[in-house]
């Protein structure tokens, strides 16, 4: 086994620093400060492949980040250990930056948290949402970002107890209004 460290790209967030997040570093690009390294390490399996299990490590941060601020999945840049570069992928965007504070590094500490606690139907829920709501995210076509979103909402309401389904939506907006679905999760 390696201890090897993963780097991811957020295009379009900002942090002001290095900022430490559950064992995730959150770190400004030298050369374009509007986007943030995403950085972790992660046990090397040898027989496995180190892509893939990177992957892994940074499915449910970045799940917790699409849900949250409609932050797309991070792009792969590199996989590093002591003697050096191992992976690398390269690939660039330019957007408004999404710029964060103090507290938004607290709420997804919390998130993070909150969802890797989570057993049975609400993680499996979560997962399912959150999957189809960061698609949406990574989307520029409007059709497919109202596809996936709707697909995340039916989702939602399609856990409620009513026999029609206006009835199940009327119920669910009407247990939602007050937060967004994410908060109840992270509260």
């Amino acid at each position: 086994m390696q201890n090897l460290t993963a780097t991811f790209l957020l295009h379009d967030v900002k942090v002001p620093g290095c900022i430490n997040v559950e064992g995730f570093r959150l770190e400004p690009v030298p050369e374009n400060p509007n986007d943030t390294y995403l950085r972790f390490d992660f046990t090397h399996t040898p027989k496995k492949d180190s892509y893939f299990e990177s992957q892994k490590e940074i499915q449910l941060f970045s799940l917790v980040l699409s849900v949250l601020y409609r932050i797309k999945y991070p792009e792969f840049e590199t996989i590093t250990d002591k003697s050096g570069e191992r992976v690398r992928a390269t690939g660039r965007s330019i957007r408004n930056p999404l710029q964060f504070k103090q507290k938004d590094f607290d709420k997804i500490g919390k998130a993070y948290t909150k969802v890797k606690s989570m057993t049975g139907e609400g993680r499996e829920i979560f997962d399912f949402v959150a999957r189809w709501i960061q698609k949406a995210s990574g989307s520029y076509n409007v059709y497919d970002k109202f596809i996936s979103y709707w697909i995340a909402f039916n989702s939602l309401y399609g856990h409620m107890r009513c026999k029609y389904e206006w009835q199940k939506i009327e119920e669910w907006v009407n247990t939602q209004c007050d937060a967004t679905y994410a908060s109840i999760f992270f509260c």
